[in-house]
């Protein structure tokens, strides 16, 4: 189990620690991790288990060897144990969070799943990362993933890099293994800090209250650098893709990393010539992580998706110039899909929130918009609006041509697009002030779906999935959506 593998490291640091005094910051370092975070922080993932605790303290016991160190212990314990006397409930504190706890706060929630605290208006990132650690294969890649390229150790923001890859780690393993009902992400929150500047560029500090969109754009940029694909990126490389730069993302940059495996897909901008003269079609392929659809004239997602992918027609003044016919034509340009680069996980961003014109400021749109369980996304790929185009042409044309319009077309290539909805991030309130929660049908290791919860901060709970509707979908008088 996770509990004897790390039993046995602490006994073979307790070992290392007796036979080579270390110096007084590796000593210190020791203390934080395995005292702090270990034995006095319940929601520590594996320091729970009796034999655990008993190699922990005896870790403890060893570096306290180092007179600065045997300070600072006592000074810790001491600190502790007035804290616990007092009654005192320290919030914002990663290190002494509720040292006086009920019996609720000790335990898991009936639900079976760990909440994360707020640490005052960080509810859209708690509903995130609520969201991607669901995914199991994705919680599965960033808890056993390699070590970023030296390369990003040492760019610009490899030491910032580097937390947020810590955290990340630490936040998953938490809601894994913890057995406390929530678990306190100080130190992520702490990562994700625009420091130096330009690393994690939100509107308003990471402490306030930010855009849930925003956030999760700029934590996948961030993570495409700490997370890398070490094959993906040696395949990109020896068929000449390189493996991109420091900076960036991956989907941005081209350089592979874990989130493309999950959910990570490919659309197609396409360009194709109308005249009879001008028989040409151009494409242009485009990673993405997440598509952002309009909500505004539309009442499900299935329309907006038909939005998203609905042509324009390049005519008059505004016809394409064909650089192989050197000269403008009419031409129909789309972005679809592309069937054949369908993530296992689709993530959709309804656009909830737009600019006024008139005011040029932020407001919400809260007009219902209904979504189905069960999602075919053949009819927004380029393979299937090209079938389908070509099912038209048959009408008109009649049977003589149906066997190779047939042929064109095809179905193989549109297996994989049918999706089931997993989960939902909601925002209730105004585009000035509101709350992030997430609802989530939680899955195991396996991929076998369990109920859904509904992830409110540091609460969990049951939900009845037949009242997803009235939650989610927006319209009348709600503000969630």
């Amino acid at each position: 189990s996770v509990s004897d593998v790390v039993t046995g490291c602490l006994r073979v640091l307790d070992v290392a620690m007796k036979l080579h005094t270390a110096d007084s910051e590796t000593s210190e370092a020791v203390v934080a991790e395995v005292l702090d975070e270990g034995l006095l922080h319940i929601g520590a993932p594996v320091f729970h288990s009796p034999s655990t605790r008993s190699a922990a303290v005896n870790v403890v016991n060893t570096v306290m060897r180092v007179p600065a160190v045997f300070a600072r212990v006592a000074k810790t314990l001491t600190r502790f144990q007035l804290s616990a006397a007092e009654g005192l409930a320290k919030a914002n504190s990663s290190r002494f969070v509720r040292i006086m706890h009920t019996n609720d706060d000790l335990t898991r929630a009936p639900s079976g799943y760990v909440g994360l605290v707020n640490q005052g208006l960080t509810c859209y990132m708690n509903s995130l990362l609520q969201q991607l650690f669901a995914m199991p294969r994705l919680r599965r890649d960033l808890l056993t993933a390699p070590e970023p390229p030296e390369k990003v150790k040492s760019g610009r923001f490899g030491e910032q890099v580097l937390k947020l890859r810590d955290e990340v780690q630490r936040t998953f393993a938490n809601l894994a293994s913890s057995q406390r009902k929530a678990y306190d992400p100080a130190k992520f929150v702490l990562a994700c800090a625009n420091e130096p500047s330009g690393f994690f560029p939100l509107d308003s500090p990471v402490h306030q209250q930010n855009d849930a969109h925003e956030f999760f754009n700029l934590l996948l940029d961030r993570l495409g650098m700490a997370f890398p694909d070490p094959e993906a990126a040696k395949k990109a490389a020896e068929e000449g893709a390189g493996a991109g730069g420091e900076e960036g993302s991956g989907s941005a940059m081209g350089t592979p990393d874990l989130l493309q495996r999950t959910i990570g897909g490919r659309l197609l901008h396409q360009l194709k010539g109308l005249d009879d003269s001008c028989p040409h079609t151009s494409q242009r392929p485009e990673p993405f992580l997440c598509v952002s659809v309009d909500i505004k004239g539309h009442s499900t997602l299935q329309e907006s998706l038909a939005g998203f992918v609905r042509a324009d027609l390049l005519e008059g003044e505004n016809a394409y110039n064909c650089s192989q016919c050197d000269k403008k034509v009419n031409t129909l340009k789309r972005c679809c899909f592309d069937a054949e680069s369908m993530p296992p996980t689709l993530v959709l961003h309804l656009k909830r929130f737009d600019i006024s014109y008139e005011t040029f400021e932020k407001y919400k749109i809260n007009d219902r918009l209904e979504f189905p369980d069960t999602l075919d996304m053949a009819p927004y790929t380029l393979q299937g609006i090209e079938s389908a185009e070509a099912e038209d042409a048959e009408d008109k044309e009649g049977d003589a041509a149906s066997s190779s319009a047939s042929a064109a077309g095809g179905d193989a290539p549109l297996a994989g697009c049918k999706y089931v909805l997993r989960g939902v991030l909601v925002h209730a309130g105004t585009a000035n002030y509101g709350h992030y929660y997430s609802f989530i049908q939680t899955r195991r290791e396996n991929g076998e779906s369990g109920g859904w919860c509904k992830f409110d901060d540091d609460v969990v709970s049951e939900f009845d999935v037949s009242k997803l509707g009235t939650e989610t979908y927006g319209g009348g008088a709600s503000l969630a959506g």
